[in-house]
């Protein structure tokens, strides 16, 4: 018997076609490639109708493989990327109209931040 998700939604998609999308130079880690038609096939076998797609650390603040992920599959995903503390407002309504719902924090690269200290980043 096969378990089926009602309406599943992964939570962490990585769409990596490693030859478009460059990484950052020294990355924590990589991922060995994957592409969004191998996922689009797997989905009606895990009964997955939606899913999130959320930006890897290893192409950093780079948000443009899941950017043009988005655009691909349109209202089916919803995306988490990855800022600069400084990012624009114009950049995160750009983000939020492709469909960008969350963002993910690096905490490798702000690990040596001071506790409790201004990071830089402010709601």
């Amino acid at each position: 018997m096969r378990c089926r998700l009602e309406r599943g939604i992964p939570t962490y998609l990585y769409s990596v076609p490693a030859e478009r999308y460059p990484h950052v130079a020294k990355p924590h880690y990589t991922l060995p490639d994957g592409n969004l038609e191998q996922y689009q096939r797997l989905m009606p076998v895990l009964g997955i109708e939606r899913f999130v797609i959320v930006q890897p650390s290893f192409y950093g603040t780079d948000n443009s493989c899941l950017l043009d992920t988005l655009d691909q599959v349109g209202d089916v995903a919803v995306g988490v990327a990855m800022i600069e503390p400084d990012i624009s407002d114009a950049e995160l309504e750009r983000f939020h109209r492709s469909g960008v719902r969350a963002v993910r924090l690096d905490l490798f690269k702000r690990a040596g931040l001071p506790c409790g200290g201004n990071t830089g980043i402010h709601s």
